[in-house]
């Protein structure tokens, strides 16, 4: 874990500094390898339960030229003032933080709008030892479904990954 000296804000500052401010001028797939090689360097000090629920443990480990999206959702030119008015508390607010950078650059939004609130509904895969299978889970209200419109009743066992862009064409 982190050395008690170091305190989550200057590990923070630590990130701004070495990632997001060098990053103003590069591409959406330049900017997500750093996010994610950052994430991994330091996930000795987030600890791997954390790593794990914020999703970093999956995601910066994820090849960019699959899973980039065509409309990644974040800009790496506007991160520096995005991120700076933010100050995590927490390790699990500052790995969420960059779980969710990550996430919404390589999420493949699905066509259909979320029948329980009209929110967004992200393309997922739940891949297990005997199946892989497409989801939607809405953005807003965590609403998941099978592409067939049934309910995900119970949480699929296995990992959870992001749909590859090249498997958007399953969603029509």
């Amino acid at each position: 874990m982190m050395n008690r000296k170091r305190s989550v804000t200057a590990l923070w500052k630590e990130f701004l500094r070495e990632v997001v401010g060098p990053s103003v001028g590069v591409e959406c797939a330049e900017y997500y390898r750093r996010v994610a090689d950052w994430a991994l360097l330091h996930g000795r000090d987030f600890g791997a339960g954390v790593m794990e629920r914020s999703g970093l443990s999956v995601l910066a480990r994820l090849d960019v030229r699959l899973y980039l999206s065509a409309q990644p959702g974040v800009a790496p030119g506007m991160e520096l003032s995005r991120l700076s008015a933010f100050v995590p508390k927490t390790l699990e607010g500052m790995a969420e933080a960059l779980g969710n950078t990550l996430r919404e650059m390589v999420t493949v939004w699905s066509p259909k709008d979320c029948p329980n609130c009209g929110g967004p509904m992200r393309t997922l895969v739940a891949l297990s030892a005997r199946k892989r299978r497409i989801f939607l889970s809405c953005r807003d209200c965590s609403h998941e479904e099978w592409l067939d419109g049934s309910p995900v009743t119970a949480r699929v066992d296995g990992r959870i990954f992001p749909a590859r862009v090249n498997e958007e064409g399953e969603l029509v």
